[in-house]
């Protein structure tokens, strides 16, 4: 595949990307207090939910970007779509609340990556 038929393919990636990570970030409010009831969790344990993928997006944003800059930004998208999406998946498949936490900070790494 040239350069030129690639472009379109790559526009496309980093548009759904560059939407999908704030999306995720902050369409999870909707959805706290099916959360909440479906885990049995507290107010603190709730606001967890919401600023985990927030915190650990926001700590590790610049040091990956640096990473990125010395070893190449294409691996570092790659690699922060893959984390993202699999981490979101263990979202879906979470048992616990400690669990589904832990995996929403691995969601904002996987979105500080992208």
């Amino acid at each position: 595949m040239t350069n030129k038929r690639k472009l379109p393919i790559v526009l496309l990636a980093t548009t759904i990307s560059s939407f999908t990570t704030p999306f995720m970030g902050s369409s999870v409010n909707v959805a706290l207090p099916m959360i909440a009831s479906d885990f049995s969790m507290n107010a603190l344990a709730i606001s967890w939910v919401a600023s985990s993928f927030l915190l650990a997006a926001a700590i590790t944003l610049v040091p990956l970007g640096r990473l990125a800059d010395i070893y190449g930004r294409k691996i570092f998208f790659l690699s922060g779509s893959l984390i993202f999406a699999l981490s979101s998946l263990l979202c879906i498949w979470s048992g616990t609340e400690t669990f589904f936490i832990a995996m929403r900070v691995v969601q904002g790494i996987g979105g500080a990556m992208i």
